[in-house]
């Protein structure tokens, strides 16, 4: 590994006698690890755990986790261990014991919001976002594997959230950074590494903060996080934080044992992992809490959103009726008992809870005390998803969306279901037609008691209807494909 200069001179001045070892553990393969996601796989397996997260596990290797089927029925997650340190600070703040208002700004690939997911109250409210398009669908996809029904996910930029106003009583930065804690994961990252970026990426991290902070309430507490060890993105932008806009540093708890190194900042500690301490690669954390009104909240125009005209009663005179208007984007809208008779079998109700909304003909499992909030985001952003989909009504009846499978909410005795062998479970993944015994109609298939997705039965013949774009491309091994409920 080819190291910048500059980054040793930096990095030899910052750790002194340590750096030799920082360089070693740089040249290390990394370790390897994942989040269980507990609901869908219960127990524990035969691995180390990550001791700061309580569904961490190290892997002894690396494996192609495309060819585990349990990867894709959202029964785990691959995450960097460092990263999941999130879990410490979320408890400790006492996000995990009331509903709460909480934003994760810089969402994709959806690592923290799936781990938030598994913390978070399950009536709090969770806005999911990216601003990077291509990006905001996957982390869609990640977010619908680890099903919920109290996350919005969005695509937009940070000041759509500064013009709302003091909302979020929890917000998540983990912001773009020059990656110099990822050099071993990202051999990318080294060519990219320059003084030059290192400026930018700083002055990104302000501006991102500056425009999105107004969102969060006086009291409120922001979870600053970077996969860097440059203390000009990491100290000096706390330290920007607290003299600039009042805010206060929060020491967080931890065990000496696990290796993280607190950082002195003004008199409190935020925490910085380095890969020659941790099991983990490089990570910066720290808490802050906002103790007075933003400066200025950034002033938008805001275009009000249309909605669909009502459908005229008679028909269109073409001499003297203007030209029809271009569709406009469905709002979302509560879903009547009466209508949702027809899937509320499908999942199983817990109390009073949840309310079903629907945008368009698409029908969404919500967190009903987050409804009227629902309606009010959607007139400033630009929502992709929320909560848990349902299905669809389409013109012979209402489809099942593949999401619905995939939760802990669905009602397994509604539809039959057969389990998969391991090379059926993966060629039903790549889309292609498998052969089961499923009574004629739609059924569900699973691999080792997890389902998998949706199938139809017509007399003989199968369809497959897992969706098209989350299909595995990659061509299948000769040999017997990796799982996690074999690893050891």
């Amino acid at each position: 590994m080819n190291l910048p200069s500059q980054f040793v001179q930096r990095v030899t001045s910052q750790l002194g006698a340590e750096v030799d070892a920082l360089f070693d553990a740089l040249h290390e393969p990394p370790p390897v690890s994942l989040r269980i996601h507990t609901g869908k796989f219960e127990g524990s397996l035969p691995l180390d755990s990550v001791p700061w997260a309580n569904d961490g596990y190290y892997l002894n290797h690396r494996p192609v986790f495309t060819l585990d089927p349990l990867f894709h029925a959202g029964c785990y997650y691959v995450q960097e261990a460092s990263s999941m340190f999130l879990e410490q600070a979320v408890r400790q703040v006492g996000a995990t014991e009331q509903p709460l208002k909480v934003l994760d700004l810089c969402a994709a690939p959806g690592g923290k919001t799936t781990h938030l997911m598994s913390l978070l109250h399950r009536e709090s409210l969770l806005v999911s976002n990216e601003v990077i398009r291509s990006r905001a669908w996957i982390l869609v996809e990640n977010v619908i594997k680890k099903s919920g029904t109290n996350t919005i996910v969005t695509n937009n930029d940070p000041i759509d959230f500064g013009v709302l106003g003091a909302t979020f009583d929890l917000m998540v930065v983990d912001a773009p950074c020059s990656g110099e804690g990822l050099f071993r994961k990202n051999r990318d990252s080294i060519n990219e590494w320059s003084p030059e970026n290192l400026n930018l990426c700083s002055q990104r991290q302000r501006r991102i903060l500056t425009d999105a902070l107004p969102s969060l309430k006086v009291e409120g507490y922001l979870i600053y996080s970077t996969c860097t060890f440059n203390p000009e993105e990491n100290e000096e932008v706390v330290r920007w934080l607290i003299t600039e806009h009042g805010y206060e540093l929060v020491d967080l708890e931890f065990d000496e044992a696990w290796g993280f190194t607190e950082v002195n900042i003004m008199g409190s500690a935020a925490c910085q992992a380095f890969p020659h301490r941790v099991r983990g690669e490089g990570f910066f954390l720290a808490v802050l809490r906002k103790m007075q009104p933003s400066k200025a909240v950034p002033q938008v125009k805001l275009v009000e959103k249309k909605r669909r005209p009502k459908k005229r009663s008679r028909a269109r005179c073409g001499s003297c009726e203007p030209e029809i208007a271009k569709p406009v984007q469905h709002s979302f809208e509560k879903v009547t008992r009466r209508k949702s008779k027809e899937f509320e079998p499908w999942l199983n109700m817990e109390g009073e809870w949840l309310q079903f909304v629907a945008r368009g003909d698409r029908a969404y499992a919500f967190t009903k005390s987050h409804v009227e909030q629902l309606l009010l985001l959607e007139e400033r952003l630009k929502i992709i998803t929320v909560g848990l989909p349902v299905g669809e009504w389409k013109k012979h009846g209402f489809v099942a969306a593949h999401g619905l499978v995939l939760s802990e909410l669905f009602n397994e005795e509604v539809f039959p279901s057969q389990n998969l062998t391991v090379k059926d479970a993966l060629r039903y993944l790549r889309r292609e037609p498998i052969e089961t015994s499923l009574p004629d109609g739609v059924g569900v298939v699973a691999y080792e008691g997890h389902r998998l997705g949706w199938v139809k039965q017509i007399g003989s013949r199968s369809n497959n209807w897992y969706p098209s774009e989350w299909r595995i491309r990659m061509p299948l091994p000769e040999v017997e494909p990796w799982s996690i409920l074999r690893e050891e």
